[in-house]
């Protein structure tokens, strides 16, 4: 998401920017891009009213200079435009929001499980109709319970109440990669990857389904997003702003509430993969790992110490045991396709912008041992 922009076109209305080619991919410029910020006009103090870095220094064929320091320097944030990138995204999913009937069986086994919540009271257990349900965690249970409350209607709210929160899961996952995006690459390549991320296919589809992916989405992008920035701070010797562990401590815990171990797993890996590439994990002590350890417990363990207790071990064999460890070992509720499946819908799931993920992704490779922002973002990937 982050690295795509190396052919870049217009996105909802903004003209070619022709930093962004350089800065993410250090490549040369093509022919016609122009050395230009984000703007309406193209001049100066639009850019200087956006709050958006202006053109770094160029050598020959239009490279970068700067060594290490310089390189990675960090951009200038641009908080305005990346505000308006939420709402974007929430205009996209606005057709059909109340009136599509539930468009995914799970959606409608979440609803009358959040519904029955409601009307028993119990916000512990997770029952549909007279069996449990215990194939994922309470957070979404959660959430939906608490748009149900405001919407005022109690048990009786209609569809889109529950909807609400994947609504509100992928306009904080379209905002989070818009920053995480504005502190790697600058604000440019920021607005780009959030306006990318509310337009693509996937998550105009999660924003209209009253399930949990959407919301894993933003705890798996917020966590990504704040490892990323420590990573890189490490990397330049530069101190490490003290909000960002916690945001990815809470995201763990919130996601680990939500579907399980989805986004710790997601973050071990990034993790290793960039350990085994660099044989060096001294940042990792930015983390503040004990602490956050600590923080992921707070969050998650009173629920899952309760309802282990309520259901006599049920829960975890069911939702650990069968549901998580069984789709690994076979496919599942139609789940079951070979290798390499994911790899050939890519482009399908991310139309229309697949096809350009796949060639920065190309680009990125041949870059990534002399700029760790793409070697993080390749190591995510």
């Amino acid at each position: 998401m982050l690295c795509q922009f190396a052919d870049h076109r217009k996105v909802a209305g903004l003209e070619p920017i022709g930093h962004v080619w350089s800065d993410i991919l250090g490549a040369e410029l093509p022919d016609g891009f122009a050395h230009r910020g984000l703007s309406v006009g193209g001049d100066a103090d639009d850019v200087e009213a956006l709050g958006l870095q202006q053109e770094p220094r160029r050598g020959e064929k239009g490279r970068v200079i700067a060594d290490d320091q310089a390189r990675f320097s960090r951009p200038r944030r641009a908080f305005p435009p990346l505000l308006m990138t939420p709402p974007r995204s929430v205009r996209r999913g606005v057709p059909g929001f109340a009136s599509l009937p539930p468009i995914d069986r799970d959606a409608s086994r979440f609803v009358q499980a959040t519904k029955q919540m409601v009307e028993t009271g119990d916000y512990v257990d997770i029952r549909l109709q007279d069996v449990t349900r215990y194939k994922k965690p309470i957070g979404i249970y959660w959430l939906q319970s608490a748009a149900v409350a405001l919407s005022g209607e109690g048990a009786a709210a209609p569809i889109w109440v529950y909807r609400t929160i994947s609504a509100l899961g992928i306009a904080i996952a379209v905002l989070a990669i818009a920053w995480t995006g504005t502190n790697l690459f600058g604000a440019n390549a920021g607005i780009a990857a959030g306006l990318v991320m509310a337009a693509i296919f996937a998550t105009a589809f999660e924003g209209r389904d009253a399930k949990t992916d959407a919301m894993l989405l933003a705890c798996c992008v917020a966590a990504q997003g704040a490892l990323a920035q420590i990573y890189l701070a490490s990397r330049r010797n530069e101190p490490v702003a003290g909000h960002l562990w916690w945001i990815f401590w809470i995201a763990q815990g919130a996601a680990i509430l939500i579907k399980g171990p989805i986004a710790p797993l997601l973050s071990a890996l990034t993790i290793a993969v960039l350990f085994a590439f660099e044989r060096d994990g001294r940042w990792l002590a930015k983390l503040r790992v004990g602490r956050g350890l600590l923080l992921v417990v707070v969050i998650a363990l009173p629920w899952l110490a309760a309802i282990t207790w309520k259901s006599h071990g049920a829960f975890l064999q069911q939702a650990v045991g069968k549901d998580m460890l069984g789709k690994v070992a076979s496919g599942e509720e139609s789940h079951g396709l070979p290798p390499g499946f994911y790899m050939l819908t890519y482009s399908l799931f991310m139309w229309p912008f697949g096809l350009i993920a796949v060639g920065a992704g190309l680009q990125a490779l041949n870059r990534m041992r002399d700029d760790v922002r793409l070697r993080f973002c390749l190591a995510w990937y």
